[in-house]
């Protein structure tokens, strides 16, 4: 008895010890967190993106060059970015089609981007329809921009990422031109737009088709009399050489596009998918602080130079270019048209 009792006692002693020396079981492993900065593509991948800019501004510039920045830093070098400036891989039609063929797999576009791919719903587009960049901005982010987006995938492969903003376009002359009716009879050098034209020629201009690179002469010469941009475009093209005053007409709010082949974003990782936008979406609120900054520099050297800002009564101007507006309105859809109704008086 007392044998079998030690036996016993020997036996749960031996698996007390095994118990108590058996290995924990591992832990799974942790995947990386996709948002956290720096954390590699699970299937690390390499990427590269190349930036098409058709035009320089100083902002779109410092925009690209911040978004390079980032996300090469957060992919740890998986993706990088390389900046093509000034048209070096051909003009903005072309950065299009090369972006929708997947040939090119991102481009900052202008304005024939939704006149082209978007032209039923390029409201903005219109001259004098939108009080303020604001207002712009609400369109293109609100349900109607949504619509936008889903039309330019899948018409062109476009995938529209985000708006870079950019000044807004003011009217120049050698002339005071306080009022609608000072225009007429102008000499209005305009990009062949067919809206544009419509607005204008309905404000009593003659408008004048002349390539950018021709209008500095142009102006000159008395080809054309006038000429309308971004402050930033004609104070670098030294335009106030050959015009004395600038209107604020603010007719025109506009935005570069930053755009990807869709077929190209679409492969990547999901987590370098949401740090691609993480750095637009940075680069766009840098763009807001960075435009304003150089608009009002732009203004005090142009000051400084002998030229004259004049200020004009926006309302007065839409109501003068009504006619104008509505004709430039015949191609949009109903939504578009609608987003212009409730600014026009």
């Amino acid at each position: 008895m007392k044998r079998v009792l030690v036996l016993i006692l020997a036996t749960l002693m031996m698996v007390s010890a095994v118990a108590c020396t058996a290995p924990t079981p591992a832990s799974p492993a942790t995947p990386a967190d996709p948002a956290a900065p720096g954390a590699p593509a699970a299937s690390g991948e390499k990427f590269e993106i190349s930036i098409a800019l058709h035009t320089k501004d100083g902002t779109s510039e410092e925009a690209c060059a911040m978004f390079k920045k980032e996300v090469e830093s957060k992919t740890n070098g998986n993706i990088s970015v390389l900046i093509f400036e000034n048209g070096t891989l051909g003009t903005e039609a072309e950065n299009i089609s090369q972006v929708s063929s997947g040939e090119l797999n991102c481009a900052l576009l202008g304005s024939l981007y939704p006149q082209q791919i978007l032209s039923e719903y390029n409201a903005s587009g219109i001259p004098f329809a939108f009080p303020d960049v604001e207002a712009v901005e609400d369109y293109w982010n609100g349900p109607v921009g949504e619509e936008m987006r889903q039309v330019s995938i899948s018409k062109s492969n476009i995938k529209l990422a985000g708006l870079i903003r950019r000044g807004p376009r003011l009217l120049t002359a050698n002339k005071k031109i306080a009022h609608p009716s000072d225009l007429a009879g102008l000499k209005l050098r305009l990009p062949e737009n067919a809206q544009w034209i419509a607005v204008w020629k309905s404000l009593g201009t003659n408008p004048t088709p002349v390539n950018w690179n021709e209008v500095y002469t142009s102006l000159q010469t008395g080809v054309v009399d006038a000429q309308e941009n971004p402050i930033a475009t004609y104070y670098t093209a030294k335009i106030q050489e050959v015009q004395k005053f600038t209107m604020v007409t603010n007719h025109i709010n506009q935005h570069f596009a930053w755009v990807f082949n869709n077929k190209f974003f679409e492969s990547l990782p999901a987590d370098y998918q949401q740090i691609v936008l993480d750095a637009i979406t940075n680069s766009v609120e840098f763009a807001k602080a960075d435009v304003a900054a150089r608009e009002a520099d732009y203004k005090q050297k142009l000051i400084n130079e002998g030229h004259t800002f004049v200020d004009v009564d926006i309302e007065e101007w839409q109501a003068a270019a009504k006619n104008g507006i509505l004709e430039a309105m015949e191609g949009l859809n109903d939504a578009a048209k609608t987003a212009i109704k409730q600014y026009m008086k």
